[in-house]
């Protein structure tokens, strides 16, 4: 616990902010932001040495002494006191009998892993020594994401090793750049700046979201799948962001653009990036501990003409002009783009410059003496529904369990694998050419049950549609000249057509004929159709007379909508949607081909 005495007040970074309000949103659900390091060593320890390492980590870097109070004003700040005490524990285990232990192990693993951190109370940094045998002990150091990114972490595991082999003596290691150094860099950016930046960025940028909605977003601990990337394909995918002039990162988030934009059938997505956010021009940056990284949007655009090439280029350098502007924080961007919810996915790139948290498991090194570190594992979790991390060899797909299932996971790492190797394989290819789907997948949606996306259950369009109202009814759904209707305005307005169109005599399964152009009320027309569980057949007047005439006749629709009745819908009838039977069979649109002997012939939707 903390001692008595004077303390520092920092300010908080913009990552912090974020991770402070999900802390708070549920004091008693998971406390999803931690990161744990696993140290399994072999030979006699020194518990008493051990211990007195992990006080000089605290002595060493006051930002592992921060906790967090909301002052009078309602301002939350860091609180730094002068000292504080390791919170520290011993379990035995060499009582317990020998097949049993492996279990106990585990078991006094996760304990740590699922105790709370007090916000309030610091220091958030717990060190557990576990003894399994004389000679077998496991080090866990637990530690609160809000004191430190993963980069941080990977510093702090080597130096409890160097700290625990020198007796706990600080001079053995080089001086601390402070964090505060960085807090002082943030409060010199100009935000006014940023904010334009982010404002031009993204313009016009719609949500982009591929979880299923639930109604339960409350923290849970997530699940992943860990995928090794062949040698080869490692090679050329190194090759290609060499020969074009991009990162790794661009590579890997190109990949995943790709894929979101076959999970969503858009060209235009956006999905959540990690920064590290150590600014170069500090010096010894690198070796400081503390919060730098900030997750933001990425945004990527692209036309199916478009090239892999092309794509990873434009992706590297919008990234580029937004790198001096990435110091605020998420929240404020989304209030910038003017939504609260921009994405539900999350890209990270790890390249730590000590990567001790992705040693194998055959790996050892000698701490001091007859000690041997004999392997290292982590773990961390974050709150979005899928998180890619990627490394030059490797990724993880992380993923909520009461969102997907681990076969859906498994499915989207492998899309991605696939996806992966398309670019690197012809950074030539147009986009549109690219496939996402695996072997055998592509037979299994045309001839047997549509499973293939992850979380869907077959489904209708209004049903689909109540979804989104239900998640985003004050979003902007539709942008015309006259203006902009939010999705709840759209629901209401087309509930309101389709109780028009039942008013006359429009019956389960009728087509309807629609001749408006491109507008709002197109929109509001053909989604009451498909509330009424009518069929809409789209006609372009501006094709000759005799081919208007011919699909008209053809169609035999029960009533032909040309845009007046639209007004009288939206003042006549109420909003409450129309209780009608649609199923995922039903009709939904008549689509007219050239037809091979010339004549249009009419194809059926469901």
């Amino acid at each position: 616990m903390s001692k008595p005495g004077l303390a520092d007040v920092w300010p908080l970074a913009p990552m912090q902010k974020g991770m402070l309000f999900h802390a708070l949103y549920d004091a008693q659900a998971t406390d999803i932001y931690r990161g744990q390091v696993v140290l399994d060593l072999d030979g006699r320890l020194d518990t008493d040495a051990l211990r007195s390492a992990g006080d000089a980590l605290l002595r060493r870097h006051p930002t592992l002494r921060a906790g967090f109070r909301t002052l009078k004003s309602g301002e939350t700040v860091q609180i730094i006191p002068q000292r504080s005490d390791l919170p520290w524990q011993e379990v035995d285990l060499r009582a317990v009998p020998a097949d049993h232990r492996d279990d106990a192990l585990g078991e006094a693993v996760r304990e740590e892993w699922t105790r709370r951190f007090d916000l309030a109370a610091p220091p958030l940094l717990r060190l557990t020594a576990i003894r399994v045998s004389d000679t077998r002990t496991r080090v866990v150091l637990t530690v609160h994401h809000i004191l430190c990114d993963g980069w941080s972490t990977s510093i702090i595991a080597n130096e409890l090793v160097e700290l625990y082999r020198n007796g706990g003596d600080e001079r053995a290691l080089p001086p601390v750049t402070p964090y505060r150094s960085y807090l002082a860099w943030l409060a010199r950016r100009d935000g006014a700046a940023a904010a334009e930046a982010w404002r031009q960025a993204l313009d016009g940028a719609q949500p982009t979201l591929v979880a299923p909605e639930t109604g339960n977003r409350a923290p849970v601990d997530p699940d992943e799948v860990r995928v090794e990337l062949p040698a080869p394909l490692v090679t050329e995918l190194a090759g290609l962001a060499r020969r074009h002039g991009v990162t790794a990162s661009t590579v890997m988030r190109g990949a995943w653009a790709v894929l979101l934009g076959a999970l969503t059938g858009r060209d235009d997505v956006v999905f959540g990036g990690t920064t590290a956010g150590r600014p170069p021009e500090i010096p010894g940056i690198d070796t400081t501990v503390g919060l730098f990284i900030n997750t933001l949007p990425v945004r990527a655009r692209w036309s199916p003409t478009d090239t892999v090439a092309q794509l990873l280029t434009r992706l590297q350098d919008a990234q580029a002009a937004l790198l001096p502007h990435e110091h605020l924080s998420l929240s404020e961007v989304q209030n910038i783009a003017g939504t609260r919810t921009l994405f539900d996915t999350l890209t990270v790139f790890q390249n730590y410059p000590v990567d001790l948290l992705d040693l194998t498991s055959t790996t050892a090194r000698s701490v001091s003496g007859d000690l041997d570190l004999a392997s290292v594992g982590g773990r961390d979790a974050a709150h979005y529904p899928l998180t890619f991390t990627a490394m030059a060899e490797r990724f993880r797909l992380t993923y909520r369990p009461d969102l997907f299932t681990r076969a859906d996971a498994e499915l989207l790492a492998r899309r991605l694998v696939k996806v992966l190797g398309q670019l690197a394989a012809d950074p030539g290819a147009r986009l549109g050419s690219l496939d996402v789907l695996v072997d055998g997948e592509r037979d299994r949606l045309l001839h047997g049950v549509n499973t293939g996306a992850p979380g869907a259950a077959p489904t209708t369009v209004p049903a689909a549609f109540a979804r989104t109202v239900r998640q985003y009814a004050h979003e902007t759904a539709v942008i015309s000249a006259a203006g902009s209707l939010t999705y709840g305005e759209l629901d209401a307005r087309a509930n309101r057509f389709a109780r028009y169109l039942h008013s006359r005599g429009v019956a389960l399964g009728d087509r309807v004929g629609v001749t408006l152009p491109r507008s709002a009320e197109l929109i509001v027309v053909l989604l009451g159709i498909a509330k009424a569980g009518a069929v809409f057949v789209p006609v372009d007047t501006s094709y000759p007379a005799e081919r208007v005439r011919f699909l008209l006749e053809d169609s035999a629709p029960a009533l032909v909508v040309s845009g007046t009745e639209v007004d009288d819908a939206l003042r006549d009838f109420p909003a409450e949607p129309l209780p009608v039977d649609v199923a995922p069979e039903s009709g939904l649109y008549v689509m007219y081909t050239s037809g091979s002997t010339g004549v249009p012939k009419g194809v059926v939707a469901t």
